[in-house]
C-alpha cells in the first residue's frame, strides 16, 4: 500500500477529506473590478488631455493663432494704406470684402472698388487686384501666372501675405509683349532727355534713363519742367516693397538748391510745385513731398501713381 492509504488505515484516526480551492471573498472581487475601472478611466483621461492639448495649439484662442491673426491684420492694414496712397483713384481695384472696407475707410473711392466673392470671375475689368489669402483661395495661382503677373507691392509673408498686382486684361503673354514695346520707347525718350543742358544728374540716373527704367510720365514731366527751370536729379526709385523688377521707377528726387535757378530753396521748391500742378493731367504727378536727400539736404520727391501706363510714347521697332 502506498503512504496515503497506509495513513488512512491507521485504526482510530479520522480521515480528513481534501477541500477544493476557495474563490476570493466578495469584497476582494469588488476591489479588483474597481481597480480595473480606475485604470481604464486613467488611460482615457491621459488620451483626452493629449488630444485637447494638441487641439488647443491651433484653437482660435491659442497664442499661436492670436499671433497669426495679428500678423494677417497688420499685412492687410499696410496693403490698404499703400493702395490708398499709391494707386490712382481713376482705376478700378478688385479686393475681398474686408480689404475693400479697409480701402473705403482710407478714402479710396467706393465706386472704384470691385468686391470679389465666391461667384466672381477673374476681374479683368480692373487695373489692380489686392491678392489676400481669401482672393488666393478664389483664383489659386491663375492671377500670378495668367492674369496679373506684375507685383506692385507685397506685405506680410506666408499665410498672411498680401500682394498688390497689376491686372493684364489681355493675359500675361500680351502684357509681356506690351511691356517690351514700352521699354524700347522709354529708352528712346529717356536718352533724349540726357541731351538737355538744363538737367543735371548722377551716372546712375543717366543709366536708368537710357535703359528705359523710368516711368514715361516722369520723363514727360521732367522734360516739361526743364523747359522752365533748371533741375538737378538726385535719384530715381519706386515706392513698392517687393515690386517686380521690370516695372518702371515711379518717383524722382530733385535737389532744392539749384544755383542755376537763381532762387532760394523755398522759392525754387514753390516754383517747381506750382509748375507741375498745372501740367497735362496724363503725366501730372500724384504727389510732391519734401524728403531728406542722402547728403542731408531737403529735396522734392515727385511721384506718379501706380500702375504705370504702357504705350504713352510712339512704339519703336524691335
Amino acid at each position: 500500500m502506498d503512504r496515503d492509504h497506509r495513513q488512512a488505515a491507521v485504526p482510530g484516526q479520522a480521515t480528513v477529506p481534501r477541500q477544493a480551492p476557495r474563490c476570493p471573498p466578495v469584497p476582494a472581487r469588488r476591489t479588483a473590478r474597481f481597480a480595473a475601472v480606475v485604470l481604464v478611466i486613467g488611460v482615457l483621461a491621459v488620451a483626452a488631455v493629449s488630444y485637447f492639448g494638441r487641439s488647443s495649439a491651433t484653437s482660435p484662442t491659442s497664442p499661436t493663432s492670436a499671433a497669426a491673426a495679428r500678423q494677417a491684420a497688420k499685412a492687410r492694414a499696410a496693403a490698404a494704406s499703400w493702395v490708398a496712397q499709391q494707386v490712382s483713384r481713376g482705376v478700378q481695384v478688385s479686393c475681398d470684402r474686408v480689404m475693400c472696407a479697409a480701402l473705403r475707410a482710407r478714402g479710396f473711392p467706393s465706386g472704384q472698388l470691385l468686391v470679389l466673392g465666391s461667384a466672381s470671375e477673374v476681374p479683368t475689368s480692373s487695373a489692380v487686384v489686392v491678392e489676400t489669402p481669401a482672393v488666393l483661395r478664389l483664383f489659386g495661382s491663375s492671377l500670378a501666372t495668367a492674369w496679373a503677373p506684375a507685383v506692385l507691392a507685397s506685405f506680410g509673408s506666408g499665410p498672411s501675405l498680401v500682394t498688390v498686382r497689376a491686372i493684364a486684361s489681355g493675359g500675361a503673354a500680351g502684357y509681356q509683349r506690351d511691356l517690351g514695346n514700352d521699354l524700347r520707347a522709354r529708352k528712346t525718350a529717356g536718352s533724349a532727355l540726357l541731351g538737355d543742358s538744363l538737367i543735371s544728374l548722377p551716372v546712375l540716373a543717366e543709366h536708368q534713363l537710357s535703359a528705359g527704367l523710368v516711368d514715361s510720365r516722369l520723363v514727360l514731366a521732367l522734360a516739361d519742367l526743364a523747359s522752365h527751370e533748371p533741375i538737378t536729379i538726385v535719384r530715381f526709385g519706386t515706392d513698392g516693397p517687393g515690386a517686380s523688377v521690370e516695372l518702371p521707377l515711379r518717383f524722382v528726387d530733385l535737389a532744392e538748391n539749384v544755383k542755376a535757378a537763381h532762387l532760394g530753396r523755398a522759392a525754387y521748391a514753390k516754383a517747381v510745385r506750382d509748375f507741375l500742378a498745372q501740367v497735362k493731367a496724363i503725366y501730372r504727378p500724384a504727389s510732391i513731398t519734401t524728403v531728406v536727400l542722402p547728403d542731408g539736404d531737403p529735396g522734392l520727391r515727385i511721384t506718379v501713381s501706380a500702375p504705370s501706363p504702357l504705350g504713352m510714347f510712339p512704339q519703336s521697332s524691335p
